[in-house]
């Protein structure tokens, strides 16, 4: 048998973002998946991605993304 960790949850925290990129679905293998890379800062002149999130799913609508609408 071999042994198995299962994340049933995960929450992460990033301080001092400074950008977050959203990218475009890609379809390879009859699989879409698309990134969210956050950018935080790191000490440099630019900032550095810090964290990159990659979500598959076989149904290309699953991963269209949604945001509430903006009130000014």
């Amino acid at each position: 048998m071999t042994t198995a960790i299962t994340d049933t949850y995960r929450r992460v925290e990033i301080s001092d973002v400074r950008e977050v990129v959203v990218t475009d679905i890609i379809t390879a293998d009859g699989m879409n998946s698309r990134s969210i890379r956050i950018l935080g800062d790191m000490g440099g002149d630019q900032p550095t991605e810090v964290m990159e999130i990659v979500i598959r799913s076989a149904t290309k609508a699953d991963l269209e993304m949604k945001a509430p609408e903006q009130r000014f």
